[in-house]
């Protein structure tokens, strides 16, 4: 299979797992990152006053980092490691807990 292929059906399976199980209410800018400087952002309606654990994993479960914090509703992902390095192209899992409650989002990176 190609890989522009095995990837798209990767983020559909991936999206249809997540779908089937949002306690919070994320919403997403994107789903990929294509190109050097591209940004996803990440919104939380009503967060309250306290602040979201967010992180971002490899699909083998490897933590790449955190979503940076505009606000404690706003994130966003640059596709970048803790070390500040681009990540490899490939899928990624957002993960966001807030209240005990955690949303995931599958993010492609494909450069």
């Amino acid at each position: 299979m190609k890989p522009l292929v095995l990837a798209i059906c990767l983020t559909a399976a991936a999206a249809l797992v997540v779908s089937a199980a949002i306690p919070l209410d994320v919403t997403m800018s994107a789903n990929k990152i294509t190109a050097p400087g591209q940004v996803i952002g990440f919104n939380l309606p009503n967060p309250g006053h306290e602040a979201a654990i967010t992180r971002i994993f490899t699909m083998q479960g490897q933590d790449v980092g955190e979503l940076t914090a505009q606000s404690l509703s706003r994130f966003s992902w640059d596709g970048r490691d803790v070390d500040q390095q681009p990540v490899q192209s490939g899928m990624y899992v957002v993960q966001i807990s807030h209240h005990g409650e955690v949303w995931h989002g599958p993010v492609l990176v494909n450069r």
